[in-house]
């Protein structure tokens, strides 16, 4: 029975298992800063292809390390993430105004629907057109953005086709006999 709302919890239950990407991705980069192939205080720009810009503050660039512990300054989210569900007028009230578990639910179901069609091409053009309010490695501020970026550095490093491959075969060792 849970707790939240009195209903049965069941092989069809819906639970929001938060960030375990972020568990993988860190695992990933401890074996890549072991193997030396990327270093923590390495620019995250060197990692990227010639064609991204990696924001910058004063000329402090963000490192691997802070994206790992979120203060590279980056957002949450990049601005160009999920323009058509910002574009609603109450957008902004949406996630403020979220009371029960079955509306953050719901709220989190809308935002992952934007990443069905989201690029990586649209993932770089975010990059480059944030602009960071501060040093990185500064302050803390929760970033699946900078998650993200890192998940795909690691994916190249790796020269696998998906952050998906990279796990199956890094984490999960399927594909490695």
């Amino acid at each position: 029975m849970s707790e939240a709302n009195n209903s049965n919890v069941n092989e069809n239950t819906i639970f929001a298992i938060g960030s375990i990407t972020k568990v993988f991705t860190t695992i990933l980069l401890a074996d890549a800063v072991q193997e030396g192939l990327i270093k923590l205080d390495d620019p995250v720009d060197k990692y990227l292809p010639s064609n991204v810009t990696a924001p910058q503050y004063n000329g402090h660039k963000i490192t691997i390390e802070d994206l790992a512990t979120h203060r590279s300054g980056l957002p949450e989210v990049p601005p160009n993430y999920c323009i058509e569900l910002k574009k609603d007028p109450g957008f902004a009230d949406y996630e403020a105004n979220i009371q029960t578990p079955d509306e953050k639910v719901q709220f989190i179901r809308d935002l992952s629907d934007c990443s069905k069609n989201y690029t990586f091409d649209q993932f770089y053009q975010g990059l480059s057109n944030t602009t960071i309010s501060r040093e990185p490695g500064s302050e803390y501020e929760y970033s699946n953005f900078g998650f993200a970026l890192l998940g795909n550095i690691l994916t190249l490093k790796y020269n696998m086709s998906s952050y998906d491959e990279l796990v199956t075969k890094k984490i999960l060792h399927v594909g490695n006999e």
